[in-house]
């Protein structure tokens, strides 16, 4: 998978010879310099090194490499073999992740762990649906919690709009769930 680029690229030339390509498709973003044209992102750069893009758009790739620099540069990086490590591994990572991982799973399978994150989600969403209004959202929350969540959200997406609900999501993971832990 690493190693040298799979596309046959001649030496990159200046931006002054862009002209646009379709490189069809979400995964686009304008970067480089200022000059109007569509830059392949890096997850449309890691499918052309794997292989696996269409024929046409890989063509429509290749010749973009082939005359901007920045691209090359970042599809080049692409094609390194990893790094290997500074340091040698901690041979107790595993065992301290894993330990971590039982404890987890141990809090929350106790009595009242649901209950308990539920009453802190309410108090974090309290202060933008009112205490009772927190308190009605979280009735069809499962005692365990797990559909915490999905209950919350779509909601919070309803009152809030979707940048706010999401913040406030993440809010609500980090101070009534992972902190907790």
């Amino acid at each position: 998978m690493y190693g040298q680029p799979r596309l046959a690229l001649p030496a990159p030339e200046t931006h002054d010879n862009h002209r646009p390509v379709d490189l069809s498709g979400s995964s686009q973003q304008a970067c480089g310099p200022p000059d109007g044209v569509i830059h392949p992102d890096l997850s449309v750069l890691i499918r052309c090194r794997d292989g696996i893009l269409p024929p046409e758009r890989e063509a429509a790739i290749r010749i973009h490499l082939a005359g901007c620099r920045p691209c090359l540069a970042d599809y080049r990086r692409l094609c390194l073999p990893p790094a290997e490590p500074t340091h040698p591994p901690d041979p107790g990572l595993l065992a301290r992740i894993r330990s971590s991982i039982r404890n987890w799973e141990a809090q929350r399978s106790g009595a009242g762990w649901g209950e308990a994150v539920k009453f802190r989600t309410a108090r974090e969403i309290g202060p933008f649906l009112g205490n009772n209004g927190a308190r009605i959202l979280l009735q069809p929350v499962s005692d365990d919690g797990c559909n915490l969540l999905s209950t919350i959200e779509p909601v919070l997406g309803e009152f809030l709009g979707k940048r706010a609900a999401s913040e406030l999501v993440s809010r609500v993971v980090e101070a009534a769930i992972v902190r907790t832990l």
